[in-house]
Parts: C-alpha cells; structure tokens; sequence
C-alpha cells in the first residue's frame, strides 16, 4: 500500500483486510510522503515521519521511497524525459515502480497492490479472484485531445499480480510521458507490457476488473454490499455533481475514496474533514457487518 498524505489509512486498511480478506496476508507498506511541505503532505513537513511511524506499528513491513528518486527519475526510469517528480502523478509513478522492483521483478510473491485510499467493505478471496490469471487489473484508455487517437493501459491502484506466473516483468514499467502522441497518466507506460501480452497471445490469463467510475454512477447502483453508513458517506460527499458519486467502486469488493494524496491540491482542513467522516463512517462498516 502506497502511503502519501493519509498514513492513517493504513490502520484502516488493516483493519479492513483482516476482516474482509479470506487468506493470511502480509501487510506491506510503501512510504512516499514528502519532507517538503506542499499539498501532497497537506503542507505538513512532519508527515514523513508520522507515516513511518504508523506504519511501523501497523504493517508487517514497510518499504520507504528515497526522496532522491523524484530528484532524478532517470534512477528508476532510465528512458524517461520527466527528470523532476515535482508532482502527484510523476511521485505515484516513482512510487508504484519502487514497490514493483523490490517486491514482484525478482520476487514469487502473491501480490494485491491497493492505493492508500482503496478499502476492501465486504469479503474476499486472493485465490477466487485469480483462478488462474498472473495479473487482474483495471484498463484504462488515454485519449488524444481530438480523440483521434488511444492508449490502452493499466491502472496502479488496484492490481492483484501473481508474481510467480506473470511474464515480461523486465518491461513493466509505471512511468507517465507520452505514447504514440498520447498524454498518459500513472502506469500509462504498462501499455507496452499490454501489448506484449497480446502479441504472444496471453490475454486469456489477464483478467480487466469492473469498476463504477467517477461520477458515473448513482442511487440505483447501491446494493446491500454498501451499509447505510458507508451509502451516507458517499450520497453525501460534496464532491458529487448532479447526484452522480465521486467516490468509485471496484471489482464488487473495494471502496475508492479518490483523491486521498489531495492531487487536487484542496485546503488541508477540508480534505481532513471529509477523511474523518469516510474514517468514521468505515470504521462503523467494519464493526458491524
């Protein structure tokens, strides 16, 4: 799990997984908040500190992401023509790549890559979910300014990798940039892994995840896998527009709280608020169902 500006979310994320999840696991987390004070550690210098700490007493393990990287990203990603990681997307990338290398390129580990602001609300199994894919991930499709053109490539925030099966490891890569044109996001650069997989007639063994997007879904997509508590939380979210929901749904199972790091760079104490009331309304989730 990625940690930025919410290390709280880990003991929340916690606590969802060992209800929720089927099989033991190992809680690993990637700790990426800035020393500098800007929006992405809702202007406060301490936070690095306080994510270690938390994630210390929460977590099996945890990985930290030299800052040095995001000085020179060409340490990681050696073709990039983005040096300076000076903002959310290009300090996620750095971020997701860093997990990638030390725990799934050299690694046989079973792996569930969540973001820091992805909670699983009801159960689940890692061995049901993959049956025999090596990878599970959303599909996203970057699209020219004219939509004259497209990008098919994965989406960092929710990944289930068998680390052990999964194959071209070598070229994965979680960088931003552009392809054929096209302005891509983080992970854009899976593009070309995506396309490998299809020139060698794999697809059959990765799996696109379902998800309801951004604002694209409403009241008659709330099944009863959404307490009242946590159905409050999203009606009410004032990110909403027109009663459309801002929050996300994945896979039937995870809960997206978006834009948990602040990449849209709100005032602190407004993006404090409405985390304790997610907090508040998950936590009352997690206990009573």
């Amino acid at each position: 799990m990625p940690v930025a500006s919410w290390p709280e979310a880990l003991e929340l994320q916690k606590l969802a997984l060992n209800k929720y999840l089927k099989e033991p696991f190992e809680l690993v987390g990637v700790i990426d908040t800035s020393e500098q004070p800007g929006p992405y550690n809702l202007w406060d210098s301490s936070l690095r500190k306080k994510a270690i700490r938390i994630a210390q007493n929460s977590c099996d393990r945890i990985i930290v992401v030299p800052e040095e990287l995001h000085d020179n990203r060409s340490k990681i990603f050696k073709g990039t023509r983005e040096l300076s990681g000076n903002i959310a997307n290009l300090r996620a990338a750095i971020t997701l790549q860093y997990a990638f290398n030390s725990e799934i390129r050299h690694d046989s580990n079973k792996i569930l890559l969540i973001d820091n602001d992805m909670f699983p609300i009801t159960y689940f199994s890692w061995e049901e979910k993959m049956q025999e894919n090596f990878c599970r991930s959303v599909v996203y499709e970057s699209r020219s300014k004219y939509r004259k053109k497209s990008v098919s490539h994965l989406w960092g925030g929710l990944m289930f990798i068998d680390a052990e099966k999964i194959p071209f490891k070598e070229i994965w890569s979680f960088d931003c940039g552009k392809i054929n044109g096209v302005k891509v996001d983080v992970s854009g650069n899976t593009y070309y892994w995506l396309k490998k997989i299809a020139e060698n007639g794999l697809e059959s063994n990765f799996q696109t995840i379902k998800h309801l997007p951004s604002l694209q879904w409403s009241h008659s997509d709330l099944s009863e896998i959404f307490s009242h508590d946590i159905a409050e939380f999203i009606v009410k979210d004032e990110r909403n527009i027109n009663n459309r929901y801002y929050t996300e749904f994945y896979d039937g199972v995870f809960l997206h709280f978006r834009a948990g790091s602040n990449w849209k760079k709100e005032p602190a104490q407004v993006v404090k608020k409405r985390i304790k009331r997610f907090s508040d309304s998950l936590s009352r989730h997690i206990k009573e169902q």
